[in-house]
C-alpha cells in the first residue's frame, strides 16, 4: 500500500520544498547547505535546517550527509505534494481546468460492472453524461506522485450522479468528471464516499481495453476535466 500523503504541509515548508525542486531536486540529489538555502530563502541557516529536517521526517525529502555538502532528493511523497499546489493554482487561473493523472491498468473485482448494471444509475448515466456505459469500468492505480489528484477529486464538484434504495440496499452518490484517454472520450466515476487513496474507475460507452489495447500493468495517462 503506498505511504499516505499529508493534506497540506505549512507554507514555509512549502516555500522550502519548492526552493529544493526549483533548483533540481526533482531529478536528482542535489549538494546544498543549510547556510545557502537560509541565504536563498531570507531565513537564518538554524531555520532552514530545522525545514530540512522537518521535510525529511514527514517523507518528502530523502537527506545524506556527505563530507562537505548534504544531499537532498524531493521523494515521490514531496512530488504529489507539490503537484497539489500546481493544480491548485490550476485552478486559480484557468477556467477549463485540465488535469492530468498517470498510473497503472490494473484487473478489477466485476464489482463495477454490477453497479453499472443497475437501473438507478443506467438511467443517469443516459441523461446527465449523455452515454449508456459498457458494462465494466477500467481501473486505474494511480503512480506514486500522483495520489494527490484523490484530493482534488473529494473537493471538486463534478457531475452529480443522485444515491438511490432499492428492496433493502442502499446505493450511494457519485459524481463524474468528463476525461479522455489518447482520443478517447471517458468519464471518471468517484464514489461521494470513495475509500480509495490512489484508484480511479473509469467508464466509456467503449470497451476501454480494447479500444486502446490496453493490458494489465500498461500505464495510461487520463486528462480529467475538473470543476
Amino acid at each position: 500500500m503506498p505511504t499516505p500523503i499529508p493534506e497540506r504541509i505549512s507554507p514555509r515548508l512549502l516555500h522550502t520544498l519548492k526552493a529544493l525542486a526549483k533548483r533540481g531536486g526533482l531529478k536528482m540529489s542535489i549538494p546544498i547547505k543549510s547556510e545557502e538555502l537560509g541565504r536563498e530563502l531570507g531565513i537564518s541557516q538554524q531555520t532552514a535546517s530545522k525545514h530540512i529536517l522537518e521535510l525529511f521526517s514527514l517523507g518528502l525529502l530523502e537527506r545524506m550527509l556527505g563530507t562537505r555538502n548534504q544531499m537532498l532528493l524531493v521523494t515521490q511523497k514531496g512530488q504529489s505534494v507539490l503537484w497539489m499546489e500546481y493544480q491548485d493554482y490550476k485552478v486559480v487561473f484557468e477556467e477549463n481546468v485540465k488535469v492530468l493523472a498517470r498510473g497503472m491498468v490494473i484487473g478489477g473485482l466485476g464489482e463495477g460492472r454490477y453497479y453499472l448494471n443497475q437501473e438507478g444509475y443506467s438511467k443517469q448515466f443516459r441523461k446527465k453524461l449523455g452515454i449508456m456505459p459498457y458494462s465494466g469500468t477500467l481501473n486505474i492505480r494511480l503512480l506514486p506522485s500522483h495520489t494527490g489528484l484523490i484530493s482534488k477529486l473529494r473537493s471538486s464538484e463534478g457531475i452529480d450522479i443522485e444515491g438511490f434504495s432499492m428492496g433493502h440496499r442502499t446505493f450511494g452518490s457519485v459524481k463524474c468528471f468528463p476525461a479522455r484517454i489518447k482520443d478517447v472520450e471517458c468519464f471518471l466515476v468517484f464514489p461521494r464516499r470513495s475509500h480509495y487513496d490512489d484508484t480511479l474507475e473509469v467508464i466509456s460507452a467503449k470497451h476501454l481495453r480494447t479500444a486502446l489495447n490496453l493490458s494489465d500493468e500498461d500505464e495510461v495517462e487520463l486528462e480529467i476535466e475538473v470543476s
